[in-house]
């Protein structure tokens, strides 16, 4: 039998703190790359939601989008509005990915296709921008939570890494250990996670559309139609030039290339794939230029035509004037049932009855 002299004891000792240390610092350096991320997926409640608290809900639509997108509400069908603020078509590609990963047994996605997400403004550019302004855009701020290691994220966003203040020995005391439960939590089910067969059961949609009004109820006053012509002219004005709808100039190449690469994704991955046109009121829908209308159109049928999508049009909405909206382009919260409508009647068409 061996025995350890003074020597080879030394030497294992060595070689066992050696170990440790190597083990200690690469699971430091792995969590310090990981700590901006889950600082920021801890403040976003829609990625929280998503990912975690709906974690075992199967859902059967996913509405994709900016703050048009928000307004529509569905009744009666499992739903998971992934839309928010500054959902332009970069932070778009970004959230179909999450939702491949997250919810596969998504049947299908209604995607906004508003101009204002393919028009490049001043406010939502990212060019000449270098990697800190581009995490401190608002862009960023409403999408950040979704990037992850994605070398697609780097492309867009540059590269991610901590910023000073939340580096893992900076972060507030009460939020390393949540970090640090996730980090582990995250490895255990990456070691311990096997393929499951999804599940397409279809939700008790009411396809009777009974829980939605039959027409829009126009008796109310809303912000917008409270407004004086000179107000609202003025409002409309400043969300127009915020992204250059008054002038006829190019889609936005980084945005439309997104856009495409969203549809095709999602495509590629047996997702249903509707274009929605959400309302705009009549004064805002009448300072558009007309030629940048049309390389809009043009690019939207291009894709309709090579993807073979849906579309839902609810921009003859219009014609319900002031008090169908909240301002210039957003409908009022009153009529979120009646827009989310139109999306179930789409879903209840060309979706629920694939699922029976």
């Amino acid at each position: 039998m061996h025995l350890f002299t003074f020597d080879s004891d030394k030497r294992f000792l060595l070689v066992m703190f050696a170990t440790l240390v190597v083990v200690a610092s690469t699971f430091y350096f792995y969590v310090e790359t990981k700590s901006e991320l889950l600082a920021r997926q801890k403040k976003d409640g829609r990625y929280i939601d998503f990912v975690e608290t709906y974690a075992d809900v199967k859902f059967d639509i996913v509405t994709l989008g900016s703050s048009h997108a928000e307004r529509a509400d569905l009744a009666g069908v499992a739903k998971f509005p992934l839309s928010a603020p500054f959902s332009l078509p970069t932070v778009m590609y970004i959230k179909a990915k999450l939702i491949v990963k997250a919810h596969p047994e998504v049947k299908v996605v209604y995607i906004e296709a508003d101009d204002h997400l393919l028009f490049n403004g001043p406010v939502y550019s990212l060019d000449g921008l270098d990697s800190e302004q581009k995490r401190k855009s608002k862009l960023f701020e409403w999408g950040g939570a979704f990037i992850d290691s994605d070398n697609e994220a780097e492309i867009i966003f540059g590269k991610v890494s901590p910023s000073s203040q939340d580096k893992l020995l900076l972060i507030k005391d009460d939020v390393k250990p949540v970090i640090l439960k996730r980090i582990i939590t995250n490895i255990y089910k990456t070691l311990s996670t096997t393929t499951q067969p999804v599940s397409l059961d279809n939700s008790n949609a009411d396809c009777t559309l009974a829980d939605y009004p039959k027409q829009a109820n126009l008796a109310q006053e809303t912000y917008w139609s409270t407004r004086t012509d000179s107000e609202r002219d003025r409002q409309a004005n400043v969300v127009i030039a915020q992204h250059k709808l008054d002038q006829a100039n190019p889609l936005d190449n980084t945005q439309a290339l997104y856009f495409e690469k969203t549809i095709q994704y999602l495509r590629s991955h047996n997702i249903d794939v509707v274009l929605v046109h959400y309302p705009e009121s009549p004064e805002f829908v009448a300072k558009k230029n007309p030629e940048g209308q049309k390389q809009y159109e043009h690019f939207l049928q291009s894709l309709v035509k090579k993807y073979h999508l849906r579309t839902v049009d609810m921009r003859g909405y219009t014609k319900y004037g002031d008090r169908f909206f909240d301002d210039q382009d957003h409908v009022d919260s009153h009529f979120q049932l009646f827009i989310g409508k139109a999306l179930m009647q789409d879903y209840c068409a060309n979706v629920a009855k694939i699922y029976p």
